[in-house]
């Protein structure tokens, strides 16, 4: 028995491994949304966790300019950090990295700071972001390329709550959000491609908050549904995510 192929598929398999061959991007899922304005003056310093897709954008270079295929999708989880604060009694403001923003307003429902038992909310929000998604060797036709792109993403969302007690509150939410893909690729002949991607995302969250003093505790669940506009490959997810806020 001789272990030379088994040996030249592992060095096949490694040096293959070793360059990369598409645009790699990754896309945040949890939501965490909560429909109870902070309150004017009042805000939150916050960490979560978050289920992430990592998606891989392979240009098509038949096509001009080269068409991005969505084609291979990988879970994973990531952190973000964040801050919010009340403008206004009703109205919010939060940053959060990687980069996104998003502010909120409260129609219906006391704020956070004046919430008792049975308060019902509801809230509108927008939001955006964007994420950068660059791979330095691109191969294809036996060259080695370089290409970027950024994801700019777009969103609205609806939300409502309701406390069956004080420090405890139930929230529900349901979201649209657009993604737009903007790059360039450069070969090793110096020929210059512009990259177009276009996506979306749908779907809805519940979460649950517990509230101890100026200690924010939150669970949430979101259902997402992906798709990308250039016929690549769609999917859902399920995800469930934790999220720790300190009060001011």
């Amino acid at each position: 028995m001789t272990y030379r192929p088994l040996l030249l598929m592992l060095l096949v398999g490694i040096l293959s491994a070793s360059c990369s061959t598409v645009l790699r991007s990754r896309l945040r899922l949890n939501r965490f949304d909560n429909p109870e304005a902070l309150g004017k003056s009042h805000g939150e310093f916050f960490a979560q966790s978050s289920r992430t897709v990592k998606v891989a954008h392979v240009p098509n270079i038949d096509e001009d300019p080269p068409r991005l295929n969505a084609v291979a999708f990988e879970n994973s989880n990531a952190w973000a950090a964040g801050w919010g604060h009340g403008l206004m009694e009703r109205w919010d403001l939060q940053l959060s990295y990687p980069w996104f923003a998003r502010t909120k307003f409260q129609i219906l429902g006391h704020s956070r700071q004046a919430a008792k038992k049975n308060n019902f909310s509801l809230a509108v929000g927008v939001g955006g972001g964007l994420m950068e998604s660059v791979a330095d060797d691109i191969e294809f036709d036996e060259d080695s390329n370089r290409g970027e792109m950024d994801l700019t993403m777009v969103e609205a969302s609806v939300m409502a709550g309701w406390r069956p007690w004080e420090p405890v509150l139930l929230s529900a939410s349901a979201f649209a959000q657009d993604i737009t893909g903007r790059g360039k690729l450069r070969t090793e002949t110096k020929d210059k491609y512009t990259l177009k991607q276009h996506g979306g995302m749908m779907g809805y969250s519940a979460g649950l908050h517990f509230f101890f003093a100026r200690v924010v505790l939150s669970g949430d669940y979101t259902r997402s549904d992906v798709h990308w506009s250039n016929g690549a490959k769609n999917d859902s997810y399920d995800s469930f995510a934790g999220r720790l806020a300190i009060r001011y």
